[in-house]
C-alpha cells in the first residue's frame, strides 16, 4: 500500500493473515517444524500441536504445507474447520479432498470408508506416496470424528502408517485427549507452543520489517524501550504483537513520523478498547527500566559475574567437605563441631587464596562451573543430572542442591527457572576409553555454552536417534559441550553408513571422531559406561 512508502516499506509487515513468507522461525517454532517433518517423512501417524490463541498455530500450519508443496511424493490436504455435524459429512469431506467422489454424488458411510481405504493402500503402498491431512482448529473436532481418525490410523503396513494426521488445536483439546485414551495412546508427537520471549519478540518484529522492505535497507522504526513496551503489553503472543505493531505503524503514518518510542506504543495501547493488552503502571515500568539500566551497566564487566559464581561455588564446596569431615566425630558437641567446621573452612580458604595468586595456573585448570541453563520445560534435578553428568547418584544431587539453594523441590523445576551446574570431573579411565582406537563416535553438534547444548537437546526430534551430551575441557578447546550419538561404532565405515540414514538437516552437521586432546577433563560418565 502506498502509505507504507513513508516508512520505506514495500508491503504491510504486520498483516494478521497467516502468510508463510512472513513466518519467523523462533526456536520453539523451528523445533516443532523439524519434529513434524521427521514424523511425516517417517510416516509415524498422529501428531498434535497445542497452543493458546495467537501463538502461531495457523501460520505454522500454512508453513508446513508450503514446505512440502514442491515434494511430489507428499500429498497434503488441509481441513480448516472440523466442526462437522455427523460422520457422513466428515467422511464426505475427506473423500472430496482425496478426489474420490464428486460434489453431487451420494453414497453411504461404508462405501466412502472403502474408497478411502483403497485409495490409501494404492497411493501409500503401490505408489509410495505420503498422504497427510492437516486439521486446523482441532478443538472443534467432535467425538465421532476422533473415532474415524482412529480408524484411519489402523490402515498401516508392518512398517508405517498409511495416513499422516497433524492436528493444530487450542488448549481445550487437552481435555478432549484425556477423555479418550484409545485416541491419545496413538499420538506420536504432542508439542505445546507458548508465547515468545523478549528477545524473540524483537527478532520477530525486525524479521517482518526486513521482509516488508526487501530491496531496501531495513528501517529502524522501534526503539528499545518501544520493544519492551510491546513485549510487556502483548506477553509475547505473536498475534497480539502483530496487531499492536500495526497500530503503531498507523500512528506513525498519521503523525508523519518514522520512529516509535515507548510513549507512542503506550498511547496505542490506551486507545485500544479490546482489552487484549496488559496495561502496566507507568511509574512501576520506569522504575524497572532504571533497574535494567543499572544491571546492564554492572554487567558490562563480563568477568565479574563469573568470578562471583565461582567464588560462591568454592564456598559451597568447602562447606560441603567440612561438614562431611566432622560427621566422623559423632560424639563431638555442637559447639565443637562448629569450631571444627570453621577450622576446615579456613584451611580450604587458604588453599584457594594460593591458587588465585598464580593466574597462569588458574587459567590451565579445568572449570569448576559448567554454566547455567534456563529450563525450557518442566524438569527434575534428577533428570538434568543424568543429562549432563551421564549418571545419577546422591552425591551429585547434594552438590547441585548446594549451588542451587533457590530450588526447593528437586522433582519439580518450573519452566523458566535457572539451574547452575558445577564442574565435577570423572576419573581418568574415561579419557582412555574415549580414545580407544576401535571406537568411533558420531558428533551431531558442538557448543561452547551449556544452555546451547540443552536447547539443542530439547528441540531434538523425539523420533531421531538417541543422543547424549558430553561436557569436557582441555587447554586447546576450552570448555566444550559435545552432542554425540548415544552408541559408538567399532568401524569408521559403520558410523559413516549410519550418518547416511539421517535426515539432511541432521547429517550436514555431523562428523565422526575417535579421540580427544591429551589431558582432556571429562564431566560425564556416560561415555565411560558405554565403553566398558
Amino acid at each position: 500500500m502506498d502509505y507504507f512508502q513513508l516508512l520505506r516499506l514495500n508491503k504491510e509487515p504486520f498483516s494478521n493473515s497467516p502468510d508463510p513468507a512472513f513466518f519467523y522461525p523462533s526456536k520453539q517454532h523451528a523445533g516443532c517444524l523439524q519434529k513434524l517433518e521427521i514424523a511425516i517423512r517417517l510416516k509415524r501417524g498422529l501428531n498434535v500441536i497445542i497452543g493458546d490463541v495467537g501463538t502461531g498455530k495457523t501460520t505454522l500450519c500454512r508453513h508446513i504445507v508450503r514446505r512440502f508443496s514442491d515434494d511430489s511424493n507428499v500429498q497434503m490436504y488441509l481441513v480448516l474447520d472440523p466442526g462437522f455435524k455427523n460422520s457422513q459429512e466428515f467422511l464426505t469431506e475427506i473423500a472430496r479432498l482425496f478426489g474420490l467422489i464428486s460434489d453431487d454424488e451420494k453414497i453411504d458411510e461404508w462405501a466412502i470408508k472403502e474408497r478411502i481405504k483403497k485409495y490409501l493402500y494404492s497411493e501409500g503402498v503401490d505408489n509410495k506416496k505420503i498422504i497427510a491431512i492437516i486439521i486446523d482448529e482441532g478443538q472443534k473436532i467432535p467425538y465421532f470424528c476422533l473415532e474415524l481418525l482412529r480408524e484411519f490410523l489402523n490402515y498401516e503396513t508392518n512398517e508405517y502408517k498409511l495416513l499422516q494426521i497433524i492436528i493444530f488445536a487450542q488448549q481445550e483439546f487437552k481435555a478432549i485427549i484425556n477423555q479418550h485414551a484409545n485416541f491419545s495412546d496413538r499420538i506420536n508427537i504432542c508439542h505445546e507452543l507458548g508465547p515468545l520471549g523478549f528477545f524473540d519478540t524483537i527478532r520477530k518484529i525486525k524479521f517482518r520489517l526486513n521482509k516488508a522492505s526487501e530491496g531496501r535497507s531495513t528501517p529502524n522504526i522501534f526503539t528499545w524501550p518501544a520493544f519492551w513496551a510491546v513485549y510487556r503489553a502483548t506477553g509475547g503472543y505473536p498475534r497480539k504483537i502483530l496487531h499492536l505493531c500495526h497500530l503503531v505503524l498507523l500512528a506513525l503514518i498519521i503523525q508523519n513520523n518514522t520512529h516509535a518510542n515507548y510513549f507512542l506504543v503506550r498511547s496505542c495501547i490506551k486507545r485500544d478498547t479490546s482489552g487484549r493488552y496488559y496495561r502496566s503502571n507507568l511509574i512501576k515500568t520506569f522504575f524497572l527500566a532504571c533497574c535494567m539500566c543499572l544491571l546492564l551497566g554492572w554487567g558490562f564487566q563480563q568477568i565479574l559475574p563469573e568470578n562471583i559464581k565461582q567464588s560462591a561455588f568454592q564456598i559451597y564446596h568447602k562447606l560441603f567437605h567440612a561438614s562431611e569431615e566432622v560427621k566422623d566425630y559423632p560424639d563431638m558437641s555442637h559447639s565443637s563441631k562448629e569450631e571444627k567446621i570453621n577450622e576446615k573452612i579456613h584451611q580450604h580458604q587458604s588453599s584457594i587464596e594460593e591458587q588465585k595468586n598464580n593466574s597462569e595456573e588458574q587459567k590451565n585448570n579445568s572449570p569448576i562451573i559448567l554454566g547455567k541453563i534456563k529450563c525450557l520445560r518442566h524438569e527434575s534435578l534428577q533428570d538434568l543430572i543424568r543429562l549432563f553428568y551421564g549418571t545419577f547418584n546422591p552425591w551429585y544431587l547434594r552438590y547441585l542442591k548446594m549451588v542451587n539453594p533457590h530450588i526447593k523441590d528437586t522433582m519439580s523445576i518450573e519452566r523458566g527457572q535457572t539451574v547452575h551446574f558445577p564442574g565435577v570431573p570423572v576419573t581418568s579411565s574415561l579419557h582412555k576409553a574415549s580414545n580407544r582406537k576401535d571406537l568411533w563416535w558420531i558428533e551431531m553438534a558442538q557448543f561452547k555454552h551449556i544452555h546451547e547444548a540443552y536447547t539443542y537437546f530439547i528441540n531434538y526430534p523425539d523420533d531421531a536417534p538417541d543422543i547424549l551430551i558430553l561436557p569436557y575441557w582441555n587447554k586447546k578447546e576450552g570448555l566444550t559441550f559435545s552432542v554425540l550419538y548415544a552408541i559408538p561404532f567399532q568401524k569408521y565405515a559403520d558410523a559413516a553408513k549410519f550418518i547416511d540414514q539421517f535426515p539432511q538437516f541432521l547429517s550436514q552437521t555431523c562428523r565422526i571422531r575417535k579421540e580427544w586432546e591429551n589431558e582432556t577433563t571429562f564431566f560425564s560418565k556416560k561415555v565411560s559406561d558405554l565403553c566398558y
